[in-house]
């Protein structure tokens, strides 16, 4: 496998005019390490090889240094990994680190570049890393994409501590966001549920149901919901006939659409981890997973995460019937 830095040698030192970013106050490097996903980040020319799901394994090494193992897919569909060294170079806080990928004999901190620790979530769930310079900032996460509203918090937090969010680009990863695009803009007016699905404008049978059942409000409301939408083609499986006595019934409309909401924020990865989630008519779906694909009660999720300013959307190939 081809050997690459992700994180630079040099990071330098604050340029004139920049104040410091500020790092949180303690770190628990026991917490901290583990298995981080890259979801965006400000783009570097040690990293042009990475297409996608770039990651981050941190673990305790010797001599009180953590082994960094950094990998990303390249064009060519292999595995780009490289090794490293960091160490802690304030023990009161453990939030400024120097890392260095150089070793001669042993490793060369000389060479390193700052790792300065901005924010960290509830139970370590992201974290936020930086340099003086301000001119090299990563998003890290547990999972491979974080809830809307977390970017919100995160680009809001990142403003304060003087970056140009617009630099700052979401990375691709499977589950996650599909392109670059510049984090300024991600959280640029977001859509609720409703506004989202009419966007995408293949959810119009939908639409008319949830404006039939008297759902709209609610899901326009703050929420947040997990929402399971069955595309316009899911609902002419149905058939006509049995798609107008749904449609002419509020009460068994009400049911079945219910049956496609689910309480709180689940992205696809706390999905298939829970396994069986309880809808908000009381009655549960299942999550199972065949042939690499996966399904919700039968019906296939074609697509995932689909961030919204109130929730999530992930889009069935058929209609839930409970």
């Amino acid at each position: 496998m081809k050997k690459f830095i992700l994180s630079v040698l040099v990071m330098g030192f604050a340029s004139a005019g920049f104040a410091e970013p500020t790092t949180v106050p303690s770190v628990d490097l026991n917490k901290y390490i583990g298995k981080w996903y890259e979801v965006a980040s400000i783009p570097q020319s040690f990293q042009k090889q990475c297409v996608g799901n770039t990651t981050a394994e941190y673990s305790m090494a010797d001599r009180g240094f953590i082994k960094v193992l950094n990998s990303c897919d390249t064009k060519s569909g292999a595995r780009s990994v490289a090794e490293g060294r960091a160490k802690v170079v304030d023990s009161k806080s453990n939030s400024k680190l120097k890392v260095t990928f150089v070793k001669f004999i042993d490793w060369i901190f000389s060479f390193g570049g700052n790792y300065w620790i901005l924010d960290l979530g509830p139970n370590y769930s992201y974290a936020v890393v930086g340099d003086p310079s301000l001119k090299y900032a990563w998003i890290l996460s547990r999972q491979p994409t974080l809830s809307l509203s977390t970017y919100i918090s995160i680009e809001a937090k990142l403003k304060a501590q003087g970056y140009d969010t617009c630099s700052i680009l979401t990375s691709v990863q499977t589950g996650g966001f599909s392109k670059r695009q510049p984090l300024c803009e991600v959280v640029k007016n977001p859509k609720d549920i409703v506004d989202t699905a009419v966007a995408a404008g293949n959810f119009k049978t939908l639409l008319a149901g949830i404006q039939m059942a008297g759902l709209e409000e609610t899901l326009r409301s703050e929420g947040p919901f997990t929402v399971f939408f069955p595309t316009d083609e899911a609902f002419a499986k149905v058939g006509e006939e049995t798609l107008n006595k749904i449609l002419a019934d509020e009460s068994l409309l009400t049911q079945i659409l219910t049956y496609h909401v689910v309480a709180g924020e689940k992205l696809a990865q706390d999905i298939a981890k829970a396994g069986r989630l309880e809808t908000v008519n009381g009655k549960l779906v299942q999550f199972t997973v065949a042939n690499g694909e996966a399904f919700i009660n039968g019906a296939k999720l074609v697509v995932t995460n689909i961030q919204t300013a109130n929730g999530v959307i992930h889009v069935l190939d058929s209609v839930l019937i409970p």
